[in-house]
């Protein structure tokens, strides 16, 4: 049986984009019960984990990742239990997570604990699968484990609704998105199984934004009201 070579890192990042920008697009909804059975236990390896951070309708931090997953079935005894392939640890924090798409059907992304397991067979030795979870405002920080070792991380986070400070291991390399839509770009490298990275938190500084520009507004208004009272009753009482 030949294997197939993993896809060259430059096709990698257009198919991952283009799973990120579907992800991104699709509604926030809960995941219900299933009931599929597991599949055979696996060596997973997690070629590009791509994360985007923001703040949705609800006030809630909203986490959309992208992955593309190499996985190596191991030959088992068809007689063994089968158990399903761990994709992700969440922190505790975390709720409504489920899958969106990609190679993987959402309905095989199953919580278990703090993780998320595929359940049921994948399509190919390299795949790609799109997921979401949320987090309350008041969380200090997004934990990122890595359960399968991460080959390259990059996280995007909405610079205009959340401020970011990353901790160790995660460097700033650039601005992207439009102006409407600006994101900050973090980036790690390799990230071994076990490892964990955090990114600090705040999601009020477009709010003291929009309060200080009320503030401001305010003030302006109030002194011009006055100087041309001033000018009014001066004029009045003339010479």
């Amino acid at each position: 049986m030949t294997r197939r070579a993993p896809p060259s890192p430059c096709r990698r990042r257009r198919t991952l984009r283009r799973l990120f920008y579907c992800a991104t697009l699709l509604p926030l909804v809960t995941q219900g019960p299933t009931g599929l059975h597991a599949q055979d236990e696996s060596a997973p390896r997690i070629l590009e984990r791509q994360i985007r951070l923001t703040l949705d309708e609800s006030g809630e931090y909203r986490v959309i990742e992208a992955l593309l997953v190499q996985h190596e079935q191991q030959a088992l005894d068809p007689a063994a239990p089968s158990r399903p392939m761990p994709l992700l640890a969440l922190q505790d924090e975390a709720t409504g997570a489920r899958g969106l798409g990609g190679d993987v059907p959402p309905r095989r992304v199953v919580r278990e604990g703090n993780r998320l397991v595929i359940v049921g067979e994948v399509p190919r030795p390299v795949f790609e699968i799109a997921v979401t979870y949320r987090l309350p405002r008041d969380v200090p920080a997004l934990v990122l484990r890595a359960v399968p070792p991460v080959d390259a991380l990059t996280v995007f986070v909405d610079r205009g609704r959340v401020e970011a400070r990353p901790e160790a291991g995660l460097l700033r390399e650039e601005d992207v998105g439009p102006a409407s839509q600006p994101s900050v770009k973090y980036a790690a490298g390799a990230v071994p199984a076990g490892g964990t990275l955090r990114i600090r938190l705040t999601a009020d500084r477009t709010e003291w934004r929009e309060r200080f520009g009320v503030m401001a507004v305010t003030l302006v208004a109030a002194a011009t009201a006055g100087f041309w009272v001033w000018r009014r009753s001066d004029q009045l009482a003339g010479p």
